[in-house]
């Protein structure tokens, strides 16, 4: 579910001694920057192929989502890119926002905005940051804890209760509108509910979004800690399915009316399947899967447009209060 930062091949490249020309002219129709490639021999280090390529390990690291500089694999390729067409950058011990910022040509604002950084400054080594565009999206905004809503013209009550993540019949009800296809320009409309926090109690959470994982994966959501069997909420109206896993434990995939994707890992019970509202409870808090021995907590996601996935924190931010 991250994203790789390699250039794809356009057709009629599939000769070895063609493909460096070949991603340059792909490169160059893209507007985009050319990717070589470099196989891994015996007894070479990322250090040193960085060295030889000109660029720098954390560069490698990034572009290849390699959590650790030592363990490259015999026979494994490894993407070169022009440090101008960089998507991603691991943090090292030390950098700064701003550092970083000035290595690829952006500011530090640039990079708290497109990372969910609420302070402004901090990073954390081994953290994996975008440099190259957003990576993080506010999907509750305000919607968050429900609100008001005035009808703008062309609007339907069905793209209103998509929008705001919850039943088109709830949103009719509570506004007492007889005929939803029957909805004026002006008025204003009450949202029950809205954007919820996907855990129904106290919570703690940081952004961890990011961060160096063991086997040289990196987390692809937010730990939201609580104490076990604090009830987990669907956010947003939708279609909910479970699943069990050796990994994920008990895990509830929720396919929002908002057109999101959201999971929920590491659960202790399963709640409500099937189509719930938002706020309906579709488990309870655990630590089930590969989290047993951690803390209670909820890995949660969440997938745009149930494809691309986006750092939850700013949502968990507007929404957790």
């Amino acid at each position: 579910m991250t994203e790789s930062g390699h250039a794809h091949r356009p057709l009629g490249c599939a000769q070895r001694r063609w493909l460096v020309v070949c991603a340059a002219v792909a490169a160059l129709l893209m507007g985009g920057s050319a990717h070589k490639e470099h196989r891994v021999e015996a007894g070479e280090t990322l250090s040193g192929i960085a060295k030889r390529h000109g660029t720098s390990v954390s560069v490698l690291m990034g572009d290849n989502d390699l959590a650790d500089p030592n363990r490259i694999t015999v026979g494994s390729i490894i993407s070169i890119p022009d440090e101008a067409g960089t998507t991603h950058h691991v943090v090292r011990p030390g950098e700064t926002l701003s550092g970083i910022g000035q290595r690829y040509g952006v500011s530090s604002a640039q990079l708290a905005e497109w990372n969910g950084i609420s302070d402004g400054r901090t990073v954390w080594a081994g953290k994996r940051i975008s440099v190259a565009g957003p990576a993080a999206q506010n999907v509750a905004g305000d919607r968050a804890g429900g609100g008001t809503h005035r009808i703008a013209a062309g609007e339907t009550l069905s793209g209103i209760a998509r929008r705001f993540g919850v039943g088109v019949d709830t949103l009719a009800e509570t506004n007492r509108i007889a005929d939803p296809n029957r909805i004026f320009a002006g008025a204003t409309l009450t949202v029950p509910g809205g954007w919820r926090c996907p855990v129904d109690g106290p919570v703690s959470f940081v952004n961890d979004f990011g961060v160096t994982k063991p086997g040289g994966r990196f987390h692809n959501g937010v730990d939201v800690y609580a104490p076990r069997g604090t009830p987990v909420v669907a956010p947003v109206a939708g279609y909910v399915e479970q699943s069990r896993g050796s990994r994920a434990g008990l895990q509830v995939r929720l396919r929002g009316n908002d057109g999101h994707a959201y999971i929920g890992t590491h659960l202790d019970s399963f709640g409500a399947a099937g189509q719930v509202q938002a706020g309906t409870v579709i488990g309870t808090v655990g630590n089930t899967g590969n989290a047993v021995g951690t803390p209670p907590h909820l890995h949660f996601e969440i997938h745009l447009d149930g494809k691309r996935l986006t750092n939850p924190y700013p949502s968990l931010r507007s929404a957790c209060r």
